[in-house]
């Protein structure tokens, strides 16, 4: 009975404690602390713990929202599977640890609860839909576990705190939907009110200002709001709603006034863009900060009322609490600057209207202008000074100003083109330099038309203006030439008095600079023409030379030198060069081998030079790319040392250097050359990049007739050794002789010999050649792989030897002897080979280390399988005699 009393007292605190935690959430659906503190302390009473706390997850760390109890806890802590609170996060389940002094020596070496004594811990997590968000831990200073019981409860506390959490996040969106919903009902209640009196009263602007100043106060939550027009000169306060009598007082004495950076509606103007003020007194640019103190205000608002890109106006909210506006106050009032750029355009345009009828009259004498200027560009199609001097005269007299001016860009300046008027021009107001301190040059630069009412009431830091400044000039007009959306001019109006030129001025001067940017295009266009007739002309040149260049290749076909020859000239003449120059790649060198031109050279054609990037031609061939040179004395003599030594040597400075190309690979290289610093054109580059097309074409077609010639001789030498093999068929020395003789001449080599081989021993043939054999003919010798014969034969692989003096060492110490006599140096030995058994080998040798070519190589291994065949037959012939010897011999007996 005692047990089941205390069993109803336990579930009766649970229930009270569950019913507080539910009163607190009723009583505060806005705010978390309060339920989280109840939590704690009925976590901390019920489960018999010395305290509770409740953490919540705030990325990777855990923060204290709520405790209950008199043991420390740091307010954050990271979230790490060494500490307790945060395994029960990290696993999303309870833990309980009976006591926390023996797992933190193995477990929780970072529990801080171990280090003030907790011994026993419960930590439930609280999860959201599986999520964890916090953790409610109890903690004990003795080692006393938790009942089940207990745990039960504890975990039924972390729901509870999820669901507070929960509760207050609901309650706090849907009073955000609801001020949402309520402040569009609010702002488009307030844009049907503006819309509806834009429409009843469709030329008037007041009723307009009005209410969106009434507005503006009401939807915004400010203390005042005032809206402003802007003439382009001056702002006006036009409208203002809920002002304090000071700041009325204040803003009546003000305006109207220029913009300044002072004023933040000015602000907005100036920039074109909204200006939100989050506090004016750390607002540096601000000058009034009495009024601001005696309104009663701290932020503000300004939205700039735009027509395209213009500022036409203004409308401007405060507020007493320091802060920027929302974004939702910026995009209303950017609605209202909108309506009422609206409002004022129907205005505008019904005002237009209203004086169309005094404009066509008008127009009758811009026509009349506009023929002169007309008659003047059809007059002068290549001159255009009549026509600028027409436009400078008929701008000042229909725009009624004192003067006009018309300039053009020209190298990086405005220079001077027409006058018409009576302000007398100082020596130095030719040219002005184009930047945005003059109206003029800010014109250009900008590619805008600029009005300045009054040039003295502009400050100097805005338009330092100093020529306008220095003689009174007041009002200007500044009109740019535009010509495909570039200024290429500007037509210049002044007035020495105040006086503002109208839009139809403006207009009419927009028609003139149109008409004057049409008259410079027909002079262009004029001498573009007659610059592309001189390309013509240089075209017909090219074509020429190129017809002279083609004429030589089809006239020498197997002649190389003269098309070179050609090409240098015609390379030199037709890019305006002192010289020209051809080099051919020659092995690992480049030889000059065609000049043309007057620049004394230090290298004479014929010589060779190292292929380096040092020079002009050495880098063109190294990178397979036209290398341009402007200055070579401008260029670093440690990194073109060749080119700086021309330039100090020989006097050269400009230098275009053309790769000659076949496929991708360089076979040498075309350089022109000036004593001047005079850079080629792109043309010229071009041009000659042709030049050295029609050189490798050149060269291509003298290659392949060489290698026509080489194959014919081959064939014919092919044919000879056939004569032979077919006149001897039992005698294999003529044969061998004729091979030995074709092999030394077709491949140029000095001499050729002939070994045999039997398997063990070798012996020489045939010689051929004036260097004398090494060995006497019949002289029988085994062969070793110590030297070039004996390799070849006892490897059954061609054997290349590009300097045998150099290898008498290493490789082929053997042949140290016969090459002193003999004075070889270059030595090709290929094996005779009967079904991959060598039979022999053929060597061929030459007295200068000159390597042999791959045709070459080959053509030797091609006469080397001849010689096999005709000793083959030879062997077959004889073998056959013999046979016919025996079965006669059977049958006589």
């Amino acid at each position: 009975l005692q047990e089941r009393n205390a069993q109803l007292t336990e579930s009766l605190e649970q229930q009270i404690a569950t019913s507080e935690i539910l009163r607190v959430i009723a009583g505060s659906p806005t705010g978390t602390q309060p339920v989280l503190d109840v939590v704690a302390e009925n976590a901390a009473r019920l489960c018999e713990a010395t305290d509770a706390q409740i953490r919540l997850v705030e990325g990777d760390i855990t923060r204290l929202a709520a405790s209950f109890g008199t043991l420390e806890s740091p307010v954050i802590r990271p979230i790490s599977s060494d500490i307790p609170s945060s395994r029960a996060i990290l696993n999303r389940e309870t833990v309980h640890i009976h006591d926390l002094q023996e797992a933190a020596k193995t477990e929780f070496p970072r529990s801080e609860g171990a280090r003030i004594g907790v011994r026993t811990f419960l930590g439930a997590p609280m999860l959201r839909e599986g999520t964890p968000i916090g953790v409610i831990c109890i903690r004990r200073t003795e080692v006393r576990p938790f009942s089940d019981r207990q745990i039960r409860l504890l975990e039924t506390f972390a729901s509870q705190a999820v669901i507070a959490i929960e509760n207050v996040r609901l309650f706090k969106e849907l009073e955000a939907r609801n001020r949402q919903l309520t402040e569009a009902l609010d702002q488009q209640t307030a844009t049907s009110d503006i819309l509806g009196v834009i429409s009843s009263a469709p030329t008037e602007l007041q009723p307009v200002f009005d209410t969106i100043a009434k507005h503006s106060v009401k939807l915004c939550g400010a203390l005042f709001s005032s809206v402003y027009r802007f003439d382009g000169e001056l702002i006006h306060m036009v409208a203002h709603h809920n002002y304090p009598p000071v700041a009325l007082e204040r803003s009546l004495d003000l305006f109207p006034t220029r913009p300044g950076r002072h004023l933040f509606t000015a602000r907005a103007i100036l920039d074109r863009s909204v200006i939100n003020v989050p506090d004016v007194a750390n607002d540096s640019e601000h000058a009034a900060t009495d009024i601001a103190a005696s309104a009663g205000f701290r932020s503000v608002l300004a939205v700039p009322m735009l027509r395209g890109s213009d500022p036409i106006g203004a409308i401007t909210v405060w507020h007493a609490d320091v802060g920027p506006f929302s974004q939702t106050h910026v995009a209303l009032l950017q609605t209202f600057a909108d309506q009422a750029v609206i409002a004022i355009e129907n205005a505008r345009l019904f005002h237009e209207l209203q004086v169309r009828n005094r404009d066509l009259t008008e127009a009758l004498e811009q026509q009349t202008a506009t023929s002169e200027i007309l008659q003047a560009i059809a007059g002068s199609p290549t001159n255009i000074q009549p026509v600028l001097d027409t436009v400078a005269g008929n701008a000042a007299r229909l725009c009624n100003a004192t003067d006009a001016l018309i300039f053009r860009v020209d190298s990086g300046a405005l220079r001077r083109a027409a006058h018409y008027g009576e302000i007398p021009l100082p020596p130095n107001a030719d040219t002005l330099p184009l930047d945005r301190n003059t109206v003029a040059g800010r014109a250009v630069v900008d590619g805008q038309m600029l009005h300045f009412h009054d040039v003295a009431a502009v400050s100097e830091s805005e338009l330092p203006a100093r020529p306008a400044r220095q003689r009174g000039t007041r009002t200007m007009l500044a009109m740019p030439l535009v010509r495909e959306g570039l200024a290429i001019g500007v037509i210049l109006m002044r007035r020495d008095e105040v006086r503002p030129f109208s839009e139809k001025q403006i207009a009419l001067l927009k028609t003139f600079a149109d008409q004057a940017v049409i008259a410079i295009e027909n002079v262009r266009l004029f001498k573009e023409l007659q610059e592309r007739n001189r390309e013509l002309t240089e075209a017909l040149e090219q074509q020429t030379a190129t017809s002279e260049i083609l004429q030589v290749i089809a006239s020498s076909p197997t002649t190389l030198q003269p098309v070179l020859d050609t090409v240098a000239e015609s390379a030199a003449r037709l890019c305006d060069s002192q010289d020209a120059q051809i080099y051919r790649i020659d092995g690992e060198m480049m030889r000059k081998v065609a000049r043309y031109g007057s620049v004394p050279d230090a290298i004479p054609v014929g010589d060779c030079r190292r292929i380096t990037r040092g020079s002009n031609t050495g880098r063109a061939i190294i990178d397979r790319q036209t290398i341009h040179i402007h200055d070579m004395l401008a260029e670093p003599e440690e990194e073109l040392p060749e080119v700086w030594h021309a330039a100090q040597q020989e006097g050269i400075r400009t230098v275009v250097a053309v790769p000659l190309l076949r496929e991708g690979v360089a076979l040498g290289s075309l350089i022109i050359r000036r004593a001047e610093v005079r850079p080629f054109t792109e043309k010229q580059i071009a041009l000659l990049e042709t030049f050295a097309n029609q050189a490798v074409i050149a060269i291509e077609n003298v290659r392949l007739f060489q290698e026509l010639k080489e194959l014919l001789e081959q064939q014919t030498a092919t044919s000879e050794i056939l004569g032979v093999i077919a006149s001897s068929p039992t005698d294999i020395q003529p044969v061998l002789d004729a091979v030995a003789a074709s092999a030394a001449r077709l491949c140029e080599a000095n001499d050729a010999i002939i070994h045999r081989y039997d398997g063990e021993m070798a012996q020489p043939v045939t010689v051929y050649g004036p260097m004398g054999p090494t060995r006497l003919a019949g002289e029988r010798f085994r062969p070793t792989r110590l030297d070039p014969p004996g390799r070849a034969m006892l490897d059954g692989k061609t054997v290349h030897v590009e300097d045998i003096v150099a290898l008498l060492d290493s490789e082929f110490p053997e042949s140290r002897a016969r090459q002193r006599v003999s004075g070889s140096r270059t030595i090709l030995v290929t094996p005779l080979l009967r079904e991959g058994v060598s039979i022999g080998s053929i060597m061929i040798r030459r007295t200068e280390v000159r390597p042999f070519t791959d045709k070459q190589i080959k053509l030797l291994e091609a006469f080397a399988a001849q010689a096999v065949i005709a000793i083959e037959n030879v062997r077959l012939f004889n073998e056959l005699e013999e046979r016919n010897a025996e079965l006669r011999e059977a049958l006589e007996h």
